[in-house]
C-alpha cells in the first residue's frame, strides 16, 4: 500500500512538472512574434533605412528581405541597414526561424529620384524677396545665404524675407520627406533685391532706317542693375504694347533696336516701364520717332518731318553741320542755298521739353537722307575774266564757279569771229598765241551739273607787244587790254633783266612808246604792265620784246667772182662789231685770204692767181661794241 501510494505520488509530481514545463514554453511562445520598425518609409536616392527589431526573440535570429514585393523567398540577410539606389516601391520582409504563429512581418518603402525643387523668386520693394516652393516634398528648408537662420517652409507656400541691403542675392531651397530628416533635392537661385523701383531714364531715340517694312529704330536709356524693364511701343497714336521685357544685368547705358517697322508711313512712340515682381510699375516719359523727307525742286531742297510730342526745338543738319535752328512747332524748311547737281545730306534732330533724370533734354534723331539739287536756272555769267601774257602764252584766269561740269574757252584773232579754243578744267588756263603781233580776245561760258549753260563772259584781251629798232630808237607798240570788267586804267613800260626783275618803269600814254638808246647795254628787254581800277584783280603783263646788242655777223655762203659785177666779192656784213679779223682756208688748210677790214671783201684771188672753184672754210675773230670777244666759223663756196 505504501509503495503504491509512493509511486502514485511520484507520477502525479512528474505530471505536474511536465505540465509546468509546457506552460512555460507556451508562455515563451506567446512573448515572441515577428515585428520591426524603420526610421523612414519614404526618401530620395540614395536612401538608407535603419531597422529596429521588435520581435523580442533572444534565441531565434530574424532575417530580412529588402525587396519582398514579389513574394521572393531568397535574398535574406540579417543586416538591419540597407541603402536603395534605384527609385521604386519596396517591401521589407522580416522572418524569424521558429515555430510560432506570427513568424514574419512586412513594411513598405517608397524611394524617389531626388527631384530638384521648383522655386519662384520675386523681388519686391524694400529689399524684400518672396520665395515660393512647389509641393513635391513634405517640407522645405530655405537658406537666404546671408548668415541668417534657415527657415522651414510647407509645400506650396510663400516665404517673405527682407535683406539688409540692395544687390544680387542667392537663395538655396532644399526639400525632404517626413519623418526622414535626410535632405533631398536642392536648388540655388539668384535674385536682385531692390530698395525701390526707379523711373526709367530714356536718353534718346534714333531712326536707323526709313522703310515700308524693314525700318528700324534704336532706343538708348540708362538702366539699373536688377531692375525689370518692359519696353512698350505705340504706332501713330494707338495703344502701347510690349515689344521687349528684360532684367538689367548691370547698370549703365542700354540699347534696344526695334526692327521690321514701317517707318516710311508710321510714326512710333516708345516708353519704358520699370516694375518689380510684386506689381509696382513706374513708366518713363514718352519719346517719339522723327521721320524725314527731302525733295529737290528748282534751286531749292524742301525738307519735311513729322512733329509729335512736346518738342522744344528742331535742328536741321546739312552735311553734318547745323543748317538752321527752328522752333518746336516747325514741320519743314526750304533750303535754297544749294548748287545744282550737288549732293546734300539732311538730318533733323528734335529736342523735347522732357529730360533725363540728370536734366538733359530728350532727343530724337531722324535718318540721314541724301538728295541731289536740281535747277533749270541759267547760271550766273562770269564777269571777272582777265588775261596776261607770259612769253608767247596767254594766261586766262577767272573765279572758279561752283557746281561746274565744264568750261568753254572761245578765242577771236584780230577782231574775227569767236571759235571754241579749249575746254579748260578750271582757272587759270594757258593758251599758246600763234603770233604776238596779232590781237587775241577771249570769252568763257560754263555749264553747271544740270547742263544749264551760262551766257558768254566779259571779253578779255591781253596786251601783245611788238618792238622795232630804227637806228638808235626803240619803237614799242601794243594792242589795248580788255578785261577786269572796266579794262585797263594805265600802261607802264617796264625794262627788265634776264631774270625778269624790273629795272625801270616808264608811264606810257596810249599804246606806243619810243626810246632812244645809247647801246651801252648788251640787250634791252621790254614789257607792258597793265593796271586796272579794281585792286581786287591782279596786274596784267604783255609778252616781252627783246633787243640784243651783241656782235652779229652775216656771212654769205657762196659768191661768183666772174667779173660780171654781181656777187663778185665775198663780203661779211656785221652789227655791233668793234674789231674784226677773217681768215679763209682751202680744204687742205692753206690760207688764201686774211683781212681785218670788215668793209673789204675777198675777190677770189690767191695772191696773183685765181683761186680754184670749190669749198673753203673761214674763221672770224673779233670783239663787239662792249669789247666782248667772239669767234665765228663756217664754210663758203666759190663758183665762177
Amino acid at each position: 500500500m505504501s509503495i503504491n501510494l509512493y509511486n502514485l505520488l511520484k507520477r502525479i509530481t512528474t505530471f505536474f512538472l511536465a505540465l509546468a514545463a509546457c506552460i512555460s514554453v507556451l508562455e515563451l511562445h506567446a512573448q515572441i512574434h515577428a515585428e520591426f520598425s524603420v526610421d523612414a518609409t519614404k526618401g530620395c536616392i540614395p536612401f538608407t533605412v535603419n531597422i529596429t527589431d521588435l520581435s523580442g526573440s533572444t534565441s531565434a535570429t530574424p532575417f530580412y528581405n529588402y525587396d519582398y514585393l514579389g513574394g521572393t523567398q531568397g535574398g535574406f540577410t540579417t543586416s538591419k541597414v540597407h541603402t536603395y539606389t534605384t527609385p521604386g516601391t519596396y517591401r521589407i520582409h522580416q522572418f524569424i526561424t521558429t515555430d510560432i504563429p506570427a513568424n514574419s512581418y512586412d513594411v513598405d518603402i517608397v524611394v524617389v529620384a531626388s527631384p530638384t525643387p521648383v522655386i519662384t523668386l520675386k523681388s519686391c520693394a524694400g529689399n524684400i524677396v518672396d520665395v515660393t516652393v512647389d509641393a513635391v516634398y513634405d517640407q522645405y528648408l530655405i537658406d537666404f545665404n546671408d548668415g541668417s537662420a534657415k527657415q522651414t517652409a510647407a509645400p506650396g507656400s510663400t516665404t517673405s524675407y527682407m535683406y539688409g541691403s540692395e544687390g544680387m542675392k542667392s537663395v538655396t531651397v532644399t526639400g525632404s520627406f517626413n519623418p526622414n530628416t535626410t535632405t533631398c533635392g536642392s536648388k540655388t537661385s539668384t535674385v536682385y533685391a531692390l530698395t525701390a523701383v526707379v523711373k526709367p531714364d530714356i536718353i534718346d531715340l534714333r531712326m536707323l532706317k526709313q522703310h515700308t517694312s524693314a525700318g528700324s529704330i534704336r532706343l538708348n536709356f540708362n538702366a539699373l542693375q536688377g531692375q525689370n524693364y518692359r519696353i512698350e511701343q505705340c504706332v501713330t497714336g494707338g495703344t502701347f504694347l510690349p515689344v521687349s521685357t528684360f532684367t538689367a544685368g548691370a547698370s549703365g547705358i542700354q540699347t534696344y533696336t526695334d526692327i521690321n517697322l514701317n517707318t516710311q508711313a508710321n510714326d512710333y512712340q516708345y516708353r519704358i516701364v520699370a516694375f518689380n515682381d510684386c506689381g509696382t510699375e513706374i513708366p518713363s516719359d514718352i519719346i517719339y520717332s522723327v521721320g524725314i523727307d527731302a525733295t529737290p525742286a528748282n534751286m531749292v531742297n524742301n525738307i519735311f518731318w513729322n512733329n509729335d510730342g512736346p518738342v522744344n526745338s528742331f535742328d536741321v543738319y546739312r552735311n553734318g553741320v547745323v543748317l538752321v535752328h527752328l522752333p518746336g512747332a516747325s514741320t519743314g524748311y526750304p533750303d535754297n542755298a544749294v548748287i545744282c547737281g550737288f549732293s546734300y545730306t539732311y538730318q533733323t534732330t528734335a529736342t523735347y521739353t522732357t529730360t533725363t533724370l540728370s536734366g538733359v533734354p530728350h532727343k530724337s534723331y531722324s535718318i540721314d537722307t541724301t538728295i541731289i539739287a536740281t535747277s533749270t536756272v541759267i547760271p550766273p555769267t562770269l564777269t571777272d575774266v582777265n588775261s596776261t601774257m607770259n612769253g608767247n602764252t596767254a594766261t586766262i584766269s577767272w573765279t572758279n564757279a561752283v557746281g561746274i561740269s565744264s568750261y568753254n574757252l572761245y578765242v577771236s584773232q584780230n577782231g574775227g569771229a569767236y571759235s571754241l579754243a579749249a575746254k579748260p578744267g578750271s582757272s587759270p588756263y594757258s593758251y599758246s598765241v600763234p603770233n604776238t603781233s596779232d590781237r587775241y580776245c577771249f570769252q568763257l561760258t560754263y555749264s553747271d551739273n544740270c547742263n544749264n549753260t551760262s551766257l558768254p563772259s566779259n571779253l578779255t584781251c591781253p596786251v601783245t607787244l611788238q618792238g622795232v629798232q630804227t637806228g638808235s630808237n626803240i619803237i614799242l607798240s601794243w594792242t589795248p587790254y580788255s578785261g577786269y570788267n572796266s579794262g585797263a586804267v594805265s600802261y607802264t613800260v617796264q625794262k627788265i633783266d634776264e631774270a625778269g626783275n624790273v629795272l625801270t618803269e616808264i608811264p606810257a600814254t596810249g599804246t606806243t612808246y619810243t626810246e632812244t638808246v645809247t647801246l651801252t647795254e648788251p640787250y634791252l628787254n621790254y614789257r607792258i604792265k597793265v593796271t586796272t581800277a579794281n585792286p581786287a584783280f591782279t596786274t596784267g603783263f604783255s609778252n616781252n620784246s627783246l633787243f640784243k646788242f651783241e656782235a652779229q655777223v652775216f656771212v654769205p655762203d657762196i659768191f661768183t667772182p666772174n667779173g660780171d659785177g654781181v656777187n663778185d666779192h665775198f663780203i661779211v656784213k656785221s652789227k655791233y662789231v668793234s674789231t674784226y679779223n677773217i681768215t679763209i682756208y682751202t680744204r687742205w688748210g692753206e690760207v688764201v685770204y686774211v683781212s681785218s677790214d670788215i668793209n673789204a671783201g675777198w675777190n677770189g684771188m690767191n695772191n696773183t692767181e685765181y683761186a680754184q672753184d670749190g669749198a673753203y672754210t673761214y674763221k672770224i675773230i673779233g670783239t663787239d661794241i662792249h669789247n666782248n670777244e667772239f669767234i665765228h666759223t663756217g664754210t663758203l663756196t666759190l663758183a665762177r
